[in-house]
């Protein structure tokens, strides 16, 4: 993996006190980004740093106090490094998930699990006994 890769952080609302300690090195801003929204590019490098900061100044020693800190989008850009680097480590890069997913052979369009096999006979159901003949009248 190359750790000049950039990676999307997101960052949004106000600017928290963890955001005000540690602010993210943005390499540049995406598109989308436009006032609450503040959603830039980080090289992967930076975000893995970001990611142990937290874990080491927040989650394991501060947690009483610092938690209420902690947002949703912080939660999202720790789990979104950790993908990024187990697929890294399995060899699963974008390039080859992008080739696996042009050469599939099953088929493309996806059945809704449904509950009543006369909505779809092809379904199966979502909770077990649900296709029993009472339920299908």
């Amino acid at each position: 993996m190359d750790l000049t890769e950039h990676l999307s952080w997101y960052v949004r609302g106000g600017k928290t006190k963890l955001e005000i300690d540690r602010p993210p090195k943005i390499v540049k801003m995406c598109p989308w980004s436009y006032a609450q929204v503040r959603d830039c590019e980080v090289e992967i490098i930076d975000a893995i740093a970001d990611v142990r900061a937290l874990r080491s100044n927040v989650a394991a020693h501060d947690l009483k106090d610092q938690a209420k800190n902690l947002s949703v989008h912080d939660v999202a850009n720790a789990q979104f490094v950790a993908r990024e680097l187990i697929l890294a480590v399995t060899g699963f890069s974008q390039v080859r998930t992008d080739r696996i997913v042009a050469e599939r052979k099953y088929p493309r369009t996806r059945y809704v699990r449904t509950r009543l096999s006369i909505e779809n006979p092809r379904a199966k159901p979502i909770i077990p006994g649900w296709d029993l003949p009472e339920y299908n009248q």
